[in-house]
């Protein structure tokens, strides 16, 4: 019929801007293994004034704010000839705004630990 659904229960993800970072500590094991631990932090804004502001659920919902989201994580390391393989369990530290479609609210939840699997060059 043309009409358009409602997507108010959506929330924008992205932005022009970007804070990302990483502390990490490997310990060198026998055998080209490895383990780490580390922390996380970053998030995607649309402006940096966003960051600044106070973030409650309902100010988020209306894109008025975002802060930075944080998580903690360890993990194993294998060298291999030509990359170095990781496999890592993160955890978050930080709430982030889940649509409950029961409700037709947004709630604040912590999601639980992630596993990851990266690839990178051998150094």
């Amino acid at each position: 019929d043309g009409s358009c659904q409602r997507i108010d229960q959506y929330i924008k993800v992205g932005g022009k801007d970007v804070i990302t970072g990483t502390v990490e500590v490997i310990r060198v094991l026998p055998n080209n293994f490895g383990i780490a631990a580390f922390f996380d932090y970053g998030n995607a804004f649309d402006s940096f004034a966003q960051l600044a502001r106070k973030c409650s659920p309902a100010a988020a919902q209306q894109q008025q704010c975002s802060s930075l989201q944080y998580s903690v994580g360890i993990g194993l390391r294998v060298r291999l000839p030509v990359m170095t393989l990781g496999v890592d369990i993160a955890e978050p530290l930080s709430s982030s705004l889940r649509w409950d479609a029961t409700a037709q609210v947004f709630r604040s939840v912590r999601p639980g630990p992630r596993l990851h699997i990266n690839f990178s060059p051998k150094l």
